[in-house]
């Protein structure tokens, strides 16, 4: 009999525990619900505000530009030029607006800066100073819609360019830089090399080691036909185009204080950062150097790019301490 009542005991025990377990976890279920629906309210709240202040910041703003579009890309290699036909369209504009288009010119490259992660960001506002544009001219306007312009564009190769749009009230100007066409980086592009040490040093006297990684890229992205600089791009060129301006081979030299110490090539990479054309080379390379030397700023690295279309381009990089 009182094995019996025991087992009862047991028995009821476990289902007050469940039950117990069950209201405990249904409790904490129902708290998080809660909170999760708090989250969405707040959430909503923000998104709410955020409309509000962009509609209060939109009524302020005496003009809205929605976005830039191009239409017919062509080159024309027999006469040196690239057309596109360009549309602006802005959602607000003063009523009393006159509209144009300026464009400057350069045959200067965009600045390079070396990015251990690959090439971004390479374009930076002090720049502007290292690059000589020509006077702004004209470019004529259409348009057929409100507040909707269009402008057919024929470029010469060998430039880049840069586009302003001026929206003139008879109080106001407004100066609105677009961004850049950078036509003189994907007819004749540029390339950049980094390197980095591994180790260096001076073990015993005459008997000097460095390990080192090195990559040389085109600032353009092949897949994407991007040009690394910032927001300052405007359209891309087709791959096709691209493609007639790829790497054949890469050879470098390693130099101490101007003594050849080492000589090789360069190999792409499939880990490329997701941008194409990546070639890198890991090595070692001895030298002879007293072991109180100081090292720094005594090794150049020198490259010879060679392209499918047969140009040859030369690189000559101080090591990145």
């Amino acid at each position: 009999m009182n094995k019996n009542y025991n087992t009862w005991i047991v028995i009821v025990l476990i289902i007050v525990l469940g039950l117990f377990q069950y209201s405990y976890f249904k409790k904490v279920n129902d708290v998080q619900t809660s909170i999760n629906q708090i989250r969405n309210e707040i959430s909503a709240i923000r998104g709410d505000v955020s409309q509000q202040f962009y509609q209060i910041n939109a009524e302020k703003a005496d003009y809205l530009l929605d976005g830039i579009e191009f239409y017919d890309a062509k080159y024309s290699d027999s006469t040196k030029t690239y057309s596109t036909q360009m549309k602006i369209s802005f959602s607000k504009l003063p009523a009393d607006a006159n509209c144009t288009l300026e464009v400057v010119s350069t045959s200067d490259h965009y600045p390079v800066q070396n990015n251990l992660y690959g090439p971004s960001a390479v374009y930076e506002n002090q720049n502007d100073s290292q690059m000589v544009f020509g006077d702004a001219k004209i470019i004529t306007l259409i348009s057929d819609q409100k507040n909707i312009f269009t402008a057919d564009l024929s470029l010469e190769y060998e430039k880049n360019y840069e586009y302003i749009f001026v929206i003139e009230t008879p109080t106001q100007i407004f100066r609105e830089k677009l961004g850049a066409i950078p036509l003189l980086e994907w007819i004749d592009p540029i390339y950049n090399a980094e390197v980095n040490y591994n180790e260096y040093g001076v073990r015993s006297p005459d008997n000097g080691y460095i390990k080192y990684t090195v990559n040389v890229y085109r600032l353009i992205d092949q897949i994407n036909g991007n040009l690394f600089i910032n927001d300052k791009i405007l359209v891309y060129p087709d791959n096709e185009r691209l493609n007639l301006k790829g790497i054949s081979n890469i050879s470098y030299k390693v130099l101490y204080d101007n003594a050849v110490i080492k000589e090789g090539v360069l190999e792409q990479t499939k880990n490329t950062y997701e941008f194409n054309e990546n070639y890198q080379a890991s090595n070692s390379a001895e030298f002879t150097a007293g072991i109180n030397d100081d090292l720094a700023g005594k090794f150049t690295f020198e490259f010879t790019i060679t392209g499918i279309d047969g140009k040859v381009t030369t690189l000559e990089k101080k090591m990145n301490y």
